[in-house]
């Protein structure tokens, strides 16, 4: 009990910092490769080039002091209202409930980067069932169910 007391105690009273990046940004590009490559279901962390195919101009990433803890790209398509969230990642290392906390930090910015932008629907997958509650969890709602996306490497 005291150590689920002294997690909680650290969630609420860290100061969890977001650094919006871009897609040249090495430090940060180099940190996300490092967890894909962790991540044993993603077709892109086979090929080890993940910044080369899913990095935009539109980075956003969570520390806890000098720890990264989370990351996501927005994908804004210009001329429509509708911008998409990408896959958020996290570090497998860091408190699950940290990164929890995190992760709601994360999806609060890119929504409020999404509409400075003047973009009206915000977008995002998830394949499994932890990302799906993470997605409702944050005022998602489900679209449709049992569509498979399709990714062609031009």
């Amino acid at each position: 009990m005291l150590t689920e007391l002294w997690v909680l105690y650290l969630v609420e009273n860290k100061m969890l910092k977001l650094e919006e990046f871009n897609k040249i940004s090495k430090k940060h590009i180099d940190i996300i490769n490092e967890w894909w490559n962790h991540v044993d279901d993603h077709s892109f962390s086979q090929e080890k080039q993940f910044s080369q195919y899913l990095s935009t101009d539109h980075g956003f990433m969570i520390w806890d002091d000098d720890k990264p803890i989370c990351a996501v790209f927005l994908y804004p398509i210009y001329g429509s209202p509708i911008a998409i969230m990408g896959f958020p990642i996290s570090n497998q290392n860091a408190f699950k409930e940290i990164r929890r906390e995190a992760l709601k930090m994360l999806v609060a910015e890119v929504e409020k980067k999404a509409r400075s932008l003047q973009y009206g629907l915000l977008f995002g997958y998830a394949g499994n069932a932890v990302a799906k509650e993470f997605y409702n969890r944050s005022g998602f709602m489900k679209a449709t169910e049992g569509i498979t996306n399709f990714i062609k490497k031009l």
